[in-house]
């Protein structure tokens, strides 16, 4: 069963007790939407503190929710999660380094009335506006292309990001490819365009060596696990310190 707590109209405070069904899910959907439906943006607060199981059907839904949710993420203003349990805290921390454009935190058990308070502020901070999170930079080779992520990227940032890149592409055989990275976060939305997709695609027939510079640490174990199933493509992580050797490696620099 849940419990939906009393909290200010911007905020959904969940308390998951026991077994939670196919109708608790249904409940849960139905009140976040409607959230999101009055307002602008919303925080997220959800206590697994005396969370037991989920029935079959209660899983499958949940899955089908929370996918559907990834078009509005960039309306939460974050997700505070409640839990006693290592295994969940672990689970959702690995989940935000795979959305980092979430702000998400983790509470001990008996601590939902800091969770709480954390969500508030989160919904009542004006977001700061936001540039171009990727930006070209300049090389000494025509074959090589070089850029910098420095913030959220979003859906705003594909079209120009992409029609660039497909040019780059087409003008070439074979390439290689520098990515700086500052500050590394994506809006999920991006998952739903189908022009990155195809523009990933075509770089991948064509790339030759790929080095990232300032990978974080989930982003290097994801390229060790990747690289042996990329034939003919040799892809490194370098740390901001190194950056040097990345140009070194792939036979340029930047200008």
């Amino acid at each position: 069963m849940i419990n939906l707590m009393e909290t200010p109209k911007q905020i959904v405070a969940v308390q998951l007790k026991g077994e939670i069904s196919a109708e608790d899910i249904a409940r849960i959907a139905k009140t976040v939407e409607e959230a999101l439906s009055a307002h602008g943006r919303i925080g997220l607060v959800v206590d697994f503190t005396q969370f037991v199981d989920a029935t079959e059907q209660a899983i499958r839904d949940d899955m089908r929710f929370e996918f559907g949710m990834l078009e509005h993420m960039k309306k939460l203003a974050g997700v505070a999660i409640v839990t006693d349990k290592k295994w969940m805290g672990m689970l959702m921390r690995y989940a935000g380094h795979l959305m980092p454009s979430i702000d998400l935190k983790i509470y001990a058990a008996g601590e939902i009335d800091a969770a709480i308070a954390w969500i508030e502020k989160a919904v009542t901070k004006k977001p700061t506006p936001a540039g171009p999170a990727i930006t070209r930079i300049p090389t000494d080779a025509d074959n090589v292309y070089a850029f910098e992520i420095d913030g959220i990227i979003s859906v705003a940032d594909l079209p120009v990001m992409t029609d660039e890149l497909n040019g780059f592409l087409d003008a070439h055989s074979k390439v290689s490819m520098l990515a700086r990275i500052k500050h590394f976060g994506f809006d999920p939305a991006i998952y739903f365009q189908g022009d990155l997709l195809s523009t990933k695609l075509n770089a991948m027939k064509k790339l030759e060596r790929y080095a990232i510079v300032g990978a974080p640490q989930w982003m290097q174990k994801a390229i060790d696990a990747l690289s042996p199933m990329l034939s003919g493509i040799e892809i490194r992580a370098f740390a901001n310190d190194k950056e040097n050797e990345a140009w070194s490696w792939i036979g340029t620099q930047a200008k």
